[in-house]
């Protein structure tokens, strides 16, 4: 059962897209297809046709449509190879009418096979352009099965693309690993021998601190030895001072109690002698006012 065709409406009083600009100049930008802009003008109907027929249209004997870029336009609108333009013609149609290449036609056919027995407004298929053309007398169920060796065959050029990435990506991650390793060993033996250095630099260090720290005990000791030498001699010196002072001290107590002794033996003479005659009680008052003074007192 052949599948319905639809036709575009034209569209009126609208500016023509830059997709659109750019085939009518022969400028066949790729890149622009495929932007968000160019996605959308691919769907632009200009004057009944839609950028694929347009670019069809364009070939000329000084220029043709690269099949890269009718490929490119129909991957962005793949309804685009259903549609009829101007003059109910499919892009076969238009592509077999202005003789383009066999790869060319060999794609658009294996896009929409049937559009080999779909006809034009002039009730013409694409085998009436172009009668001479071999690939438009293959029967349509081989287009079907050339269709899905094709997809095959992208898909299987997708797959070694990424592959190849893969491939190209764990080479450079092995080649950045290589060369990682490779300056971490350079560095590592440009380190060595500073390392090397420093650590016979401690060592010696070590070295120096031990003896000094042997240096500063037989210091300590020969310190500890003199302090209990000085701490000797101040002992004895206390103890001779404590010695000196306690029989000092003894020695005045025992003048103290002779001095109270005589001092109780004179005014028991003066009250003896007080009464005997007038010398008597003078001295006795003489000696009485220096006990009253304080010249005389007990200790």
């Amino acid at each position: 059962m052949m599948e319905e065709e639809t036709t575009p409406c034209t569209t009126l009083c609208k500016p023509i897209p830059l997709l659109i600009q750019q085939i009518l100049n022969h400028d066949y930008d790729e890149e622009h297809v495929k932007s968000p802009t160019g996605t959308k003008e691919c769907q632009f109907v200009h004057e009944g046709n839609l950028p694929i027929h347009i670019c069809l249209h364009q070939k000329s004997t000084s220029s043709t449509p690269p099949l890269s870029y009718i490929q490119t336009l129909i991957q962005t609108n793949p309804t685009s190879i259903k549609i009829r333009g101007v003059g109910g013609m499919l892009p076969l149609h238009i592509a077999v009418k202005h003789e383009f290449s066999t790869p060319t036609i060999t794609y658009l056919i294996s896009q929409y096979p049937i559009a080999l027995s779909v006809k034009s407004f002039e009730w013409k298929t694409p085998r009436d352009y172009n009668n001479s053309e071999v690939v438009l007398h293959r029967p349509k169920v081989c287009w079907k099965d050339e269709k899905h060796r094709i997809e095959h065959l992208h898909w299987m050029d997708d797959s070694m693309n990424l592959m190849e990435e893969r491939v190209m990506d764990i080479s450079r991650l092995d080649q950045c690993q290589l060369y990682k390793l490779e300056d971490l060993t350079l560095r590592c033996e440009t380190l060595e021998p500073i390392l090397n250095e420093a650590i016979m630099a401690q060592e010696e260090s070590m070295k120096r601190f031990q003896r000094d720290v042997l240096l500063l005990d037989q210091i300590m000791q020969e310190f500890v030895q003199e302090s209990n030498d000085k701490m000797d001699v101040i002992q004895s010196l206390i103890h001779d001072y404590t010695d000196v002072h306690y029989q000092e001290e003894d020695e005045s107590m025992l003048l103290q109690v002779q001095w109270n002794n005589d001092l109780m033996n004179i005014q028991k003479d003066i009250q003896r002698l007080s009464g005997e005659t007038k010398e008597c009680e003078q001295i006795a008052s003489v000696i009485e006012e220096s006990f009253t003074t304080g010249r005389w007192k007990y200790y």
